[in-house]
Order: C-alpha cells, then structure tokens, then sequence
C-alpha cells in the first residue's frame, strides 16, 4: 500500500513533521501537546513573516472560542521546547501588540512514499504462542547466531506518535501535582487580592462598562466576606488594556494574587474565563470558565465570587456565605444600569458623575429596592459637592439617597458609610456619624473608604492622632488610591506635621503627576510655614476655584493687594457662570485683613452648607492667623 508522501520543516537541529505530527531533535521526538504542535506548524509555514494573534488564533482553534491567553501559554511551551529563552528571539519572536514571527532559517524537504518504504523495517513481530518463521537462507546452522553488529532498531512514527503522547501526559500530571501542592503550601500565605476589570475580547465601550462591572460586582461580594483585603474597584480599574500584565498589576497594588478575567459577549449573552495568579511566580492558583455562553450575569458573579471564596477562605461563616451570594437585585436591566453607573462614577469627572447619576437612577426606576443603587446616588451627590457644584443642589438628593439605602439594607457597610458622611455634610452631626463609621468597620473591617472617611470625620472634630492611625489603615487596605494618599498628607498637615505632609503629598504626584489639586495643598502648607513665595509657585500649578482662592490668599499674605484683588474679581466673574463656594471669598478677605468681610462670607458659607465650613481645623487656623495681624 503507497504511503502519503512525507514533508518536513528542518530549522537547527530540529526537524517538524508535518504528517506524523512531530517534533524531533536529533531524531528524538519532543513532546508538544497537539494545538502547541499546530501553532508551532503555522509559524514555520509562514517563517520569515509576521503572523497575527488573530490569524494564529484562527488557524490553531478554528470556529471555537478561546482566550488570547492560549495563545501566550502555548507560545511559552513551544519556547521552552525549543529550548530558548522565555522571550524568544532564536526561532519565535514576539511582535509588540500584533503577533509572532518564525526567524529561524527553514529547510523544506518532502520524500516520496517509495523512497521511504525501501529505508522502513520489516515487521518481526508474531502472534502470541506462535513460532518464530525461520529462512534457511538467512538462519546460519547451528541455529541462532548474534551477529558481528546490530542495525539500529528503527521504531516506527506511529509508535514515536504514542510514547509522545505518553511522555506529554506524565509532564503534565506532574505539573498538577505540582500546581496543587504549591497551592496548598501558599493558601494561608494569602492576605490580599486585586481584581482586574474583565478584559473584553470583542472590544466595545459596553463591553468596557461591563469588565470593569463585573469586577466591581465581584470585590463587593469578596470584600463583604471580610477575611481578605480586597483593594477596591478605584484602585483597579485603570487595568483595562487587553495587553496588560495582570502580574505587573498585582505588584503594583501590592497584593499576594491577582484575579486575571477576559469576557466575550454575543447579544445578551457572555462566556467568562478567569484565573487566579500568585503575584510572586505567575503560578495559576485556581481557574473558571464557563462552559456555554451564559445568559445570567448574577450567576456569574455568584459563581465567580463563591468559588474564589472557596479556594481562599474555607472557613467562612453561615453569615459570611450569604453575603457572598446575596443578590442585591432581581431586575437584569437595573443590575446592568448599575454596572454602568459605576463605570462612569469611577472616571471621577464632573461630567462622568453626572451621567452616572442618570444610570443609577434609571436602576432604581427598575428597582425601587435597589439598595447598592441608591448608595451609587449617593456617592455621585457627595463627590460633585467636593468638586466644588452647588451643595444647595445636591445636598438635600445626597441625603435622601442615603436613608433610602439604609432603609432598604443596613446591612451594608457601604451605606452605612455613605449615611455618616451625610451626617458630616448635610446635619454636621459629629456623634451621630461616628457611629455610623464605627458601625461600617464593623460590618467589614477591610471597607478602605470607611476608614479614610472617618479619618476625615476624625480631624474635623479635633482628635488628630486617632485620624493619622485611621489614614494609615486606609492607606494599608488602598495603597494607590490618590484620595486616600493625599488623605493621609492632610492628617499630617492637620497635626501640624508640615515636612510629612509635604512628603506625603509629593509621593502621591508620583503616582499621578497629573493630579494638579495637590500643588495647592502643597503651596497651602508652604503658606503655614511662612514660605510665601514658594507657597505661590506651588499654587499656580494647580488649577480650580479652590486653588485660586488660595493663590489670592497667598497673595493678600505676601501683602501684594493688588494680585489678591485681580483674584477676587476673578472668582466674582467665574461666580456669574457657575457656583463659587462663599469660603473662596472669605479666605482672601482674611488675608487681606477685611474682618468684616471675611465673616460675612463666612456667615454666607454657613447658610449654604458650604463643604469647606466641615474644615474646622483649616478655619481655626484661618481665623489664628486674622488675629495676629
């Protein structure tokens, strides 16, 4: 019978052949699991050549959804078969956000079948029990005789195909085997988690809304466990790109594992793979996918949440696990509209927590019991008040959301969280929102905005050790967050610590140089220590009402009353096209030394439920320094 002719690829001291499926070096076959094989094939066919990661994709897993860490998995078995350094460069060379390329010098040879039939050894093997057929011509007398030199023993590709297999097998057992053990050795090692926002692989802004979602949904669940520090979605969802080190995130957030989660969405449905990465080594600790594409989201991060739950924290409680599979909400549409809420509230632009309001109200038009939408509201409200908008405005809504959320679910530290912050804003009731802290700590110790915001709440009412300590552990459970990283240099400035807290601050535009405010904290803090002039120089480079009522006061200080009156009439101006705190007014006037007209501002200030009238400790200052002049 005519065998189909042979073809190989020869590169180095490797030879691939492309009927029997096999890598060979020095005619010892490799094992190579088959899509390894496959991908390998691809890239020699097209060698000299830049192949896509799609067109790579496409050809090893036709019609069949994966991940493109498949790809970058296989890459790395093929490397390491190779024998060549993890990021290539002998025979497969990565290409920077589009593929791979063989660069190795390929030999193509094919053989005909006839010239490899002559070169194939005769079967000698016999039925079990029969005799051996002997040839008179060929068996010397006497019977058998070993000759003066044996023929190597050729073993056919069929068999070579098979102990391959075999071999292949036993290494990835042992890889198992040795995944497990590891795991189990580490499981009591892991004290904190990020999680990545989930990486679409059909990309899309929807798509975007719903990765960064889904992660939210999960840290709600997991952090609400309270036995791991879980950093919080602010602090992870700059991790969007598809090419994005999930490892290199982790090392930056500062935690031992790191959930790394890609999504594909068809219509209404989606299908999820994720994994779990020890952030030392990039071992996988655990894994999920599912199985078909998924039409219920809350399943998914149920399922996510509770099987995380289980690999890291055994022991949880019968309260515990209802927390962690507790679905806040019945209504797809409101949960989905919540999602998307989040996202634009985690831009932390005026204009993103805008429309953020608009979706969180839109999920609690679906769902008047949407507890976690209502809080949503809530923290949009309360942010576009520190973002110097119209308390008048936004207040009284900000209130309402709050006790509506507590109404639905006092159960959640994060209303519980966003009620004592109404109390400071709203009613300025000290007592009242420090239980409301104390009571959300409770609720989940590793909540990292409860703590900074009591910390806040803490130095209002004048106990500025016990704020350092809360600022210092909210900057344990977040150590990236800008808020609680300028936070903590506000603390400092409040205990009158004006080298720390420069310190501090300086560290935290290392972070996000692009985070301007904090040059007129600095310059504020020059201002106290009587470095006039560098106070000003630090000033001008931040921008906003509050930081130009600073340069005037700074100006007024420096007694050059004619920049502080150009500033004045600045804000007057500004003051006609959009809401200007009367404090901006005030504190000018004080530098000045107009008494009269610093508390008649402040007294306007008061009667609008100005923000800047809950900073007891920068208005003392403010009026310590108007005495003395």
């Amino acid at each position: 019978m005519n065998q189909p002719p042979q073809h190989f690829y020869e590169f180095g001291p490797f030879r691939l052949d492309a009927v029997e499926r096999l890598l060979l070096r020095e005619a010892e076959p490799l094992p190579l699991t088959p899509k390894s094989f496959e991908l390998l094939l691809a890239l020699v066919e097209r060698h000299g050549h830049i192949v896509e990661k799609q067109e790579l994709m496409q050809a090893v897993w036709p019609d069949t959804f994966v991940e493109e860490t498949n790809l970058t998995k296989n890459i790395f078995i093929l490397r390491q078969a190779l024998g060549e350094p993890d990021d290539g460069g002998r025979y497969i060379e990565t290409v920077p956000k589009r593929g791979y390329r063989f660069v190795a010098q390929v030999r193509e040879v094919r053989e005909k079948s006839e010239e490899l039939a002559a070169t194939e050894p005769v079967n000698t093997q016999t039925a079990v029990g029969a005799e051996p057929e002997t040839n008179a011509q060929t068996m010397p007398p006497g019977g058998y005789q070993k000759p003066a030199a044996v023929a190597p023993i050729s073993i056919r590709p069929a068999l070579w195909r098979l102990l391959a297999v075999a071999l292949g097998v036993l290494l990835a057992v042992a890889a198992i085997i040795s995944f497990t053990r590891r795991s189990e050795k580490r499981a009591v090692e892991i004290k904190s988690l990020a999680v990545l926002p989930f990486k679409p692989l059909n990309r899309s802004q929807d798509d975007e809304y719903l990765g960064i979602g889904l992660a939210d949904a999960v840290i709600t669940r997991l952090s609400g466990a309270g036995k791991i520090i879980v950093r919080p979605v602010s602090a992870v969802s700059k991790y969007t790109a598809l090419d994005q080190d999930p490892l290199a995130a982790g090392r930056e957030q500062q935690v031992d594992v790191v959930l790394d989660a890609s999504l594909w969405r068809s219509g209404d449905k989606i299908r999820v793979t994720a994994r779990l990465l020890d952030v030392r080594d990039g071992m996988p600790l655990w894994s999920f996918q599912c199985e078909e594409l998924c039409t219920d989201v809350f399943a998914v991060q149920t399922l996510i949440s509770e099987r995380m739950a289980e690999a890291l924290m055994p022991q949880l409680t019968g309260a515990e696990r209802a927390r962690l599979t507790k679905r806040y909400t019945e209504n797809r549409e409101a949960n989905q509209l919540y999602l998307l809420g989040r996202y634009f509230w985690n831009k932390r632009t005026v204009e993103g927590l805008k429309k953020g309001i608009e979706c969180f109200q839109q999920a609690v038009d679906k769902d008047p019991d949407y507890a976690l939408a209502y809080v949503g509201l809530a923290d949009c409200y309360l942010a576009l008040v520190f973002y110097g908008e119209a308390p008048q405005e936004f207040i009284p809504k900000m209130k309402a959301s709050a006790a509506k959320a507590m109404e639905l679910d006092g159960t959640l530290a994060e209303a519980r969280t966003i009620l004592a912050s109404t109390k400071v804003v709203c009613d300025w009731d000290w007592s009242g929102a420090e239980q409301e802290y104390i009571r959300a700590i409770e609720i989940n110790p590793n909540y990292s905005t409860a703590h900074y915001r009591y910390a806040f709440h803490l130095a209002q009412t004048g106990r500025i050790e016990e704020s350092l300590s809360e600022s210092r552990r909210a900057l344990e459970l977040d150590p990236t967050s800008l808020i609680i990283n300028e936070n903590l240099g506000s603390r400092l400035r409040n205990a009158r610590r004006y080298d720390e807290a420069i310190e501090q601050y300086r560290k935290t535009l290392e972070i996000d140089p692009n985070f301007l405010s904090l040059h007129s904290q600095i310059g504020g803090v020059y201002l106290q220590k009587g470095m006039h002039a560098e106070a000003i120089a630090e000033i001008n480079k931040a921008s906003g009402g509050r930081a130009t009522a600073q340069l005037g006061h700074a100006y007024a200080v420096l007694g050059q009353k004619s920049e502080a009156l150009r500033v004045l009439a600045e804000l007057r101006e500004l003051s006609q096209r959009r809401y200007v705190s009367p404090m901006s007014f005030a504190i000018i006037y004080a530098g000045l030394g107009e008494k009269d007209q610093t508390f008649a501002w402040m007294e306007r200030a008061y009667q609008e439920r100005a923000l800047e009238v809950t900073f007891l400790n920068r208005v003392v200052a403010m009026m310590e320094n108007l005495a003395t002049r």
